[in-house]
């Protein structure tokens, strides 16, 4: 920023004003409003802002849930949650786990 502050976070919205970012979204999902006039620079972080240890309380079977969730985009006619598929796991509805 102009101030000198650093921020780091995800940038959920761009307009021709302002930016909006989430620095936390386990904390908070509210949106930091910034002025484009303030920011003195923006780069892409190298490093994701996923905590660390973020899915070691799910079970194997909730991550593969998850992961057809995501692939599918949260489509639950789509093929992934219908029956057995080649990963040998059936998933039903991701939306009733």
């Amino acid at each position: 920023m102009e101030s000198g502050q650093v921020l780091t976070g995800l940038i959920i919205e761009k307009t021709p004003d302002v930016v909006k970012i989430v620095e936390n979204p386990l904390a908070s999902t509210e949106p930091k409003l910034l002025k484009k006039s303030e920011i003195s620079s923006r780069k892409q972080s190298p490093a994701s802002i996923m905590p660390e240890g973020l899915l070691d309380k799910l079970t194997r079977e909730e991550i593969l849930d998850l992961i057809s969730y995501v692939a599918a985009s949260g489509d639950p006619n789509h093929p992934l949650f219908q029956g057995d598929h080649a990963g040998g796991h059936g998933h039903g509805d991701a939306r009733g786990h």
